[in-house]
């Protein structure tokens, strides 16, 4: 699909998956209890370089 919009093969891609905490919000960088479970969504990103500087960006999906 990458390819399809901006005519080049990404440099690289990732890919995280999804999560929600049930308790801890914004507490596990400061050392406190979280209850996170892993969901079945992830989010994927592909990228590449451009030497105009600009950045473009599309989205896929819901």
């Amino acid at each position: 699909m990458f390819r399809e919009l901006h005519g080049r093969a990404p440099e690289g891609v990732w890919s995280a998956p999804g999560r929600v905490n049930l308790i801890g919000e914004h507490t596990d960088y400061n050392d406190g209890f979280v209850m996170p479970f892993a969901l079945p969504h992830r989010a994927a990103m592909a990228a590449r370089r451009r030497e105009d500087s600009t950045l473009t960006v599309a989205t896929l999906g819901d």
